[in-house]
């Protein structure tokens, strides 16, 4: 039995021990469940020999200098329970809740690739068809690699049509607010989205892919990308607290997460704004997120047919070459069949994670740019706890050198393309890198020359010359420092 579901068997029994005569209800072992996880957070990297700690969210979030998080837990096809913890806003003292919104990023991605899929179900729009042959309102232009091969939709919600500009980085609330087609020209803040690659030969994440599939779905039903999707998306499934709309709609703003860095400081002006909405401009809750998760997996059941049939709906979950369906990523296969999404916006994280067949997911949501490590670490609880197939923490083996021989790794060292210097030091007998005041990591030696950090796991590998002094390190076997003197 896992420890953790055995922790919180071991709660219901102690708050029914003096009422022999009753047996636990529903919402008591739901409550026994949330401490379980809420309490047993640990870390991704661990140290063979050495004790695990546990920690609590709260423990976490300040520790991470996370102001809020919201967790979604999906059980036999039900939303079985949600709940928030901590702030969406500092300044107000704004508690989050399981209604307060978050930006969803990417996982915006695999919910549009629903609404362009529901297009294709009612024969408006071909798979494997040019999607020059649908666009009316803007073309993509052509290429000697579209030449060759012309980019379809396949291409497109598998990121392989060969298009560019990997992700957006928003708007301010000041800054002009580009129209899609603007972006697709380059005309806002990121570069000019074209085919630089023959489609279909390799996989490379591209949210500018997404952004044509956002003028396909519009130049077709004749609607706003935002409308359409909450007539064939969001209001079947009952997401009701969702939207596409960007900018937010001001009366949703008090409903909505502020964003935060790394510090745990507010983005000024609260958050960024997307106009790439099918790629990043989702709006909604962990539980809504939930809701669309149950709504693949009913449909893949043959159970429902709200927005997609059974038939689309494997189409959407069967996996490419890279391990990507029409949308959401894929892992395992059969009954372990998985499908996910992870987002990333200025001042957003979130994960959704969630099998096909068993009826259980996952959502976890936070306005910070902090929040990917205790995304893990929750996940990592619920799945042991519920038993799901999800990654495991990294167990290393470390060894401890005498004072004496780690002193001549002590100094500053920098990375020359970018000016940029970090400090490795000693502190209780321990090597530490410093990148700021605030920002330490500590430093655990795997052997005499390679060290590994053990908060992120990221791995330093030092180099020495001829006489054997340290003259740099590498980081990930990538980034070469050079030692000051």
């Amino acid at each position: 039995m896992h420890r953790l579901l055995a922790y919180s068997l071991l709660l219901v029994f102690v708050l029914f021990s003096c009422q022999p005569a009753a047996s636990p209800t529903k919402e008591n072992v739901i409550a026994a469940e949330i401490q379980a996880i809420e309490n047993a957070l640990t870390p991704s990297l661990q140290i063979k020999g050495e004790e695990i700690k546990s920690y609590t969210i709260n423990e976490r979030l300040a520790e991470y200098k996370i102001p809020g998080i919201s967790v979604a837990i999906v059980r036999n096809g039900k939303l079985h329970w949600a709940k928030g913890y901590g702030l969406a806003n500092t300044e107000t003292g704004q508690m989050v809740d399981t209604s307060t919104l978050f930006q969803a990023a990417s996982i915006s991605k695999p919910v549009s690739g629903m609404g362009a899929l529901k297009l294709v179900q009612e024969g408006k729009l071909a798979l494997n068809e040019d999607v020059n042959q649908y666009l009316t309102s803007w073309k993509l232009p052509e290429s000697p690699f579209t030449n060759t091969v012309k980019v379809n939709l396949r291409h497109l919600l598998t990121h392989t049509a060969g298009t560019t500009v990997h992700g957006f980085p928003g708007y301010t609330q000041t800054d002009t607010f580009p129209t899609d087609i603007e972006v697709l020209n380059g005309q806002g803040n990121t570069a000019a989205i074209y085919v630089d690659t023959l489609p279909g030969a390799i996989s490379r994440y591209s949210g500018g892919g997404y952004t044509i599939v956002e003028r396909v779905v519009e130049d077709i039903s004749g609607q706003s990308f935002a409308d359409y999707m909450q007539a064939v998306v969001l209001s079947p499934l009952g997401m009701k607290h969702s939207t596409f709309i960007q900018p937010l709609p001001k009366d949703l703003h008090a409903q909505a997460s502020a964003a935060f860095d790394r510090e745990g400081e507010m983005y000024p002006g609260l958050w960024h704004n997307y106009p790439e909405q099918a790629a990043a401009g989702l709006w909604t809750t962990p539980s809504d997120l939930a809701r669309f998760a149950i709504g693949i997996q009913e449909a893949f059941a043959g159970k429902s047919e709200k927005v997609l049939s059974q038939d689309i709906t494997e189409v959407m979950l069967t996996k490419d070459k890279w391990n990507y369906g029409l949308g959401p990523g894929l892992r395992a296969e059969g009954d372990s069949l998985i499908f996910q999404h992870g987002g990333k916006n200025a001042g957003y994280t979130c994960q959704l994670f969630s099998y096909a067949k068993r009826g259980d997911a996952m959502v976890v949501m936070s306005g910070s740019d902090n929040a990917a490590r205790l995304i893990e670490e929750i996940q990592r609880a619920a799945a042991e706890l519920y038993g799901w197939d999800l990654a495991q923490a990294d167990t290393i083996e470390v060894i401890d050198l005498p004072l004496a021989e780690i002193q001549d790794k002590v100094g500053r060292y920098i990375y020359r393309p970018q000016e940029f210097e970090v400090e490795i030091a000693i502190e209780k007998d321990q090597l530490v890198i410093i990148v700021s005041p605030d920002e330490k990591y500590p430093l655990r030696f795997l052997d005499e020359l390679n060290v590994i950090d053990i908060i992120d796991g990221d791995r330093f590998k030092f180099t020495t010359n001829e006489d054997g002094l340290v003259t740099g390190f590498v980081q990930g076997r990538r980034y070469q420092f050079d030692r000051l003197e």
